[in-house]
């Protein structure tokens, strides 16, 4: 929830005006308008971030200077002495407090737009971080993907050649035994006119 609607959610929810009965105030953006912060082209701050004041002080939201920020005002209803009011009785005690510090309900709530500002524009940053990220992932992966693949196809294909060299050697090598053997027996038969079969030099 947004700091302007956990606000309003927590009773900040009409304005009285002497002589006048509570009524509702007109939507925030035509009663309080709120200029919007220039939208973040860079963040150092994490998205993981655990404390909003950081997304607050990068986009340049500060409470108001007399101190009656969302924050403050936040901090009041969520006292124990406002503990036990009903929500009616919580407005009516706020604004008396600020009608004493002569603060202004708009001062307030300017605040609490500003502070949504400044969220929705790091949520819209970081969005273009994770998206940019995810797209620099995915060309990474396919180009990953697509060495692999090659890789693949060429170790299978040196796979190829190895073993064609290897049942090519062996091929060979049997062939030049076939030979080897014929050759034997020729100088074998050769001799073997002019020494006895056990006495040739040459084996059978």
């Amino acid at each position: 929830m947004s700091p302007i609607k956990e606000l309003m959610s927590k009773g900040i929810r009409y304005i009285e005006t002497p002589g006048a009965s509570a009524t509702p105030a007109p939507e925030v953006a035509d009663a309080f308008p709120v200029s919007t912060p220039p939208a973040l082209t860079r963040s150092s701050v994490p998205l993981d971030v655990a404390d909003w004041n950081a997304v607050y002080r990068e986009a340049g939201v500060h409470p108001p200077p007399h101190g009656y920020g969302v924050d403050r005002i936040g901090e009041m209803l969520e006292t124990k002495r406002f503990g036990s009011l009903d929500r009616d009785t919580k407005r009516k005690a706020v604004l008396a407090a600020l009608d004493a510090a002569g603060v202004s309900v708009r001062d307030v709530v300017q605040d609490a737009v500003a502070r949504d500002h400044a969220l929705e524009a790091f949520e819209t940053f970081k969005q273009r971080e994770v998206e940019e990220m995810r797209v620099r992932t995915e060309g990474r992966v396919q180009t990953i993907q697509q060495e692999l693949e090659t890789v693949l196809r060429d170790s299978n294909a040196e796979l190829e050649r190895l073993k064609r060299g290897a049942e090519e050697s062996v091929r060979a090598f049997a062939q030049f035994q076939d030979r080897k053997r014929s050759e034997e027996k020729r100088l074998r038969e050769f001799l073997s006119h002019f020494v006895r079969d056990e006495e040739n030099p040459i084996p059978a």
